[in-house]
């Protein structure tokens, strides 16, 4: 029953990892050891990321992993969660005119949602819909069953939209356990569409890409579930943070937080480790 996200995976590091772990959970419950790794791909484990190549790569450790527990594991059919996100092609009038032709009510949160995975690839992760998953999955239902009796250049619409729709499906997804290495991107740099995505959208985390994440990742967590993550210490002092960190002592509760000096990792400008509870604990239970 647990899930694990890891919204920005690259090559699957930590959902790797998370197989290995979810392995001696499994072990431990009692459950045959030649079912366990199908379990974990097709239950547990979910992975996000921008870049094909890298989505790829973190989908092909796992079904390796899979197989170093499971030799003819292959044999069954096994398709890892990753989604690699795929920016939707058709153009604010197309989807109102398929939405029509297909007699499905398209509301205005879907809309703008479907609006935002035009930009899935730069946005990523950070996209927050405003549909809920049981009106996204009715609309992809229906979807499913138009395209066997469409047209072809019907079909074509209809086959980016159940794209679209998956991507938002999982999206509103929530998740007993988000583990991240967020990319890290100061404000300044972020184009565009992004910047003003983020502001308008993340105004506590704004100034910086991780930050974002560590927002997006405590979005979508179910109720006392627990993201970790690790990045720059920034957040940590800065005054353009002030207020996530407020909002974070405020609604969240801090499990551990380790603050690491300079050099750890390689790296010179340092970093920080933590888990964050998606609960607030009241005074006699800390």
């Amino acid at each position: 029953e647990i899930t694990l996200l890891d919204q920005a995976c690259g090559s699957g590091h930590i959902l790797v990892y998370g197989f290995e772990l979810l392995t001696k959970i499994y072990e431990e419950e009692g459950y045959n050891t030649s079912e366990i790794p199908q379990l974990i791909i097709n239950k547990n484990l979910f992975g996000f990321e921008i870049d094909e190549r890298a989505a790829q790569l973190s989908g092909f450790a796992l079904l390796m992993k899979a197989r170093e527990y499971n030799r003819r594991v292959f044999r069954k059919e096994l398709k890892p969660n990753i989604l690699c996100y795929k920016d939707l092609k058709l153009t604010e009038e197309e989807i109102k005119e398929t939405f029509t032709q297909l007699k499905i009510e398209l509301t205005d949160e879907l809309l703008f949602d479907l609006k935002n995975i035009q930009q899935s690839t730069n946005l990523g992760s950070l996209i927050s819909p405003h549909s809920d998953a049981t009106s996204i999955k009715e609309v992809i239902d229906k979807v499913i069953y138009s395209k066997s009796s469409s047209d072809v250049f019907l079909r074509y619409r209809l086959e980016e939209l159940e794209v679209s729709l998956e991507h938002l499906l999982l999206l509103s997804r929530k998740y007993h356990c988000v583990v991240d290495n967020p990319p890290y991107m100061g404000g300044g740099k972020m184009n565009k569409i992004l910047g003003n995505y983020v502001k308008s959208n993340y105004p506590n985390s704004k100034s910086d890409l991780m930050t974002c994440f560590m927002e997006a990742g405590w979005n979508m967590l179910l109720p006392k579930g627990i993201l970790g993550m690790i990045n720059l210490p920034s957040w940590l002092f800065l005054s353009s943070f002030e207020k996530l960190r407020g909002k974070l002592i405020k609604e969240k509760h801090i499990h551990s937080l380790l603050h690491m000096g300079r050099g750890i990792f390689g790296i010179d400008w340092g970093s920080t480790a933590f888990i964050i509870q998606n609960q607030q604990l009241d005074k006699d239970s800390r």
